[in-house]
């Protein structure tokens, strides 16, 4: 497949040094209110790049959940192949891409799980069908068709109220 005719026209506003702020993050926050202005979908999804035992590069889109001027915060599942690339090698990247602003934030550092009690409480404030999500998902396992209706179910029974924040679930903090 022959790619090279693809042609871009870039002509959105320049990235100017004048224009840059004395603080990356208080241009991460202006292009985040950019980005919402310009009804951009998805504007907090950002690929994650990490590597694993065997210094093999893998990526995948997570979507961000916090941005603070210390790191970028997201959330999975302890046991997922990214949190094992994490727990061997914790130096990560990310890439926020937005083609109808002809922008990108890249970021790389290292990622950190944050306090179990922040997990909790964001968890906490999920809808309830995205909590019983994450507390049934096995992130990176084989399933069969027939496991996560089955295991819906069951959750859905056993949790009338409150549904716990799983042991293996929760947050880490890329710090800049």
């Amino acid at each position: 497949m022959d790619l090279k005719h693809i042609k871009l026209e870039y002509e959105r506003e320049e990235l100017e040094r004048k224009n840059l702020t004395s603080s990356p993050f208080e241009l991460i926050q202006k292009w985040f209110n950019d980005a919402q202005k310009a009804e951009i979908s998805y504007l907090n999804a950002a690929n994650l790049a990490t590597v694993n035992t065997k210094g093999v590069p893998s990526n995948r889109i997570i979507l961000l959940k916090e941005m603070t001027e210390k790191g970028a915060i997201f959330f999975t599942d302890y046991s997922s192949s990214k949190a094992k690339d994490i727990d061997t090698h914790p130096v990560v990247s990310l890439c926020l891409f937005w083609k109808e602003l002809d922008r990108q934030i890249r970021i790389t550092g290292t990622a950190a799980k944050i306090p179990r009690k922040e997990s909790e409480a964001y968890f906490h404030s999920r809808p309830r069908e995205s909590q019983l999500s994450a507390y049934i998902s096995k992130q990176s396992a084989l399933i069969d068709d027939e496991y996560l209706p089955s295991e819906l179910k069951k959750a859905q029974q056993e949790f009338k109220d409150q549904i716990p924040c799983p042991k293996d679930w929760g947050g880490y903090i890329v710090t800049y």
